[in-house]
């Protein structure tokens, strides 16, 4: 299938700057629960699907309506300490 990649790139260009803004307060109300649960987080990561990536799983799948069918344009990582760590007090870097 041949793709306006022009106009994909436009509207990816659009999204990418309000999926910024998403992760931003997403980080924000994430940060405040685990400050209010106390909770003990090793890693945390978030990232924006590259334009690249983004067109490759276009391709891929063949898609139609690729702004409505791919869900992770956004993504974020939290990994936090399991209990059985804390428990033997074993040191994680941060």
């Amino acid at each position: 299938m041949n793709y306006d990649i022009e106009r994909i790139q436009t509207e990816y260009n659009l999204r990418k700057e309000r999926a910024g803004m998403l992760i931003e307060e997403v980080k924000y109300i994430i940060s405040r629960a685990i400050d209010r649960a106390h909770i003990k987080i090793h890693y945390t990561a978030d990232r924006i699907k590259s334009f690249d990536s983004f067109l490759d799983k276009i391709r891929r799948k063949n898609l139609q309506d690729p702004f409505n069918e791919i869900n992770d344009l956004i993504g974020f990582r939290i990994i936090c300490l399991m209990p059985i760590d804390l428990a033997h007090n074993i040191h994680v870097p941060f």
